[in-house]
């Protein structure tokens, strides 16, 4: 049986605020997690981004208020998240209000930057020189260096915007992963990357010409969700790795629920995907080994296109996320 509470930590819960925060914040944690007003988001009660982004919207529906964007990025403990969502106590009273019966997400991607934002609105663009061009040089690097295998090109739908979710191995996956598609598709590719790499004005460019949106998907998640949603609400497809991260041993990870919420609420559906041997050229933490993209290296690079997968607005992140990674996981293994 776990300890009693420390009288400081049961005269903050004694608050009625508190109280009613409380009760929302603990039906989203396991059974054993007692709450404490100094516990870490993310450390000691172990919610990633996504999580964090549900719960603090939860709060602001039960409480009838909007947290300033600004605000979020200051909120690290349980106390600071309760006391930020107090009625009256630094609140947007401008913010627009979801209604109870609203789902977080489906609020969130409700309202999307207008096409004159000046970076989104470049997803937008025709590049009748530039995108053949690049789409001629992808394909020489994936038959040249990479000798790919492809399967499954026949599951891509004939047009409209989805989502293309492969598993993540390497630097190169995009490179590859894209390479292999079809013109069709290609042109209408857009991806949402981490900014830090993309910081130099060479880097920056190169975003742009690969339609590349440059997000902190950790401590911006909603920009980098409503980017993703931005391009597939404009007819485009999005390439995301729903891992969220290169795997240590080039095994397929755990999923996060990205792909899934702007699959569900944008009606679109998931090209699953999964690639093998990409992670022999360039592992995570070692360097590039140049020898197995000569032409007599004998190793081949391996990509398997799945069925398309559709998902209810209404059905629950954690089962469809966990069927999209059961699906590229049965996938990969048979490469």
């Amino acid at each position: 049986q776990s300890a009693p509470p420390p009288d400081h930590h049961q005269a903050w819960l004694e608050d009625a605020h508190v109280g009613v925060a409380a009760t929302v914040i603990q039906a989203r944690l396991r059974r054993e997690v007692r709450l404490r007003p100094d516990a870490n988001l993310e450390l000691d009660l172990a919610l990633d981004s996504m999580e964090r982004v549900e719960l603090l919207t939860e709060l602001e529906r039960r409480f009838n208020v909007k947290v300033p964007p600004a605000a979020t990025h200051e909120i690290f403990t349980v106390a600071q998240l309760v006391e930020a969502v107090r009625p009256g106590v630094a609140n947007d009273p401008h913010g627009a209000v979801a209604s109870p019966q609203d789902e977080s997400w489906s609020v969130l991607l409700r309202d999307l930057p207008p096409v004159t934002d000046p970076v989104l609105g470049g997803l937008l663009e025709r590049r009748p020189l530039l995108t053949p061009l690049m789409f001629g040089l992808s394909r020489i690097v994936c038959r040249v260096f990479g000798r790919v295998q492809v399967s499954g090109r026949d599951h891509l739908p004939p047009g409209g915007a989805f989502l293309i979710c492969p598993n993540h191995q390497s630097y190169l996956d995009p490179l590859f992963a894209s390479g292999v598609l079809p013109y069709r598709v290609w042109r209408d590719l857009f991806y949402v990357g981490a900014v830090e790499y993309f910081q130099t004005p060479f880097t920056r460019w190169v975003a742009r010409t690969i339609n590349l949106v440059p997000v902190d998907a950790d401590s911006n998640l909603i920009p980098a969700m409503k980017a993703g949603a931005f391009g597939l609400s404009h007819g485009k497809v999005l390439v995301l790795f729903p891992e969220g991260e290169r795997a240590m041993d080039g095994t397929v990870k755990k999923f996060k629920k990205g792909a899934p919420i702007l699959a569900q609420h944008l009606h679109v559906p998931i090209v699953p995907v999964a690639v093998k041997g990409i992670y022999e050229i360039w592992p995570r933490n070692r360097p590039l080994n140049w020898r197995l993209m000569l032409p007599f290296s004998g190793h081949r690079v391996t990509i398997a296109f799945g069925e398309p997968m559709a998902f209810d607005e209404k059905a629950s992140y954690a089962d469809s996320t966990a069927q999209l990674r059961g699906r590229v996981d049965a996938m990969w293994q048979r490469l």
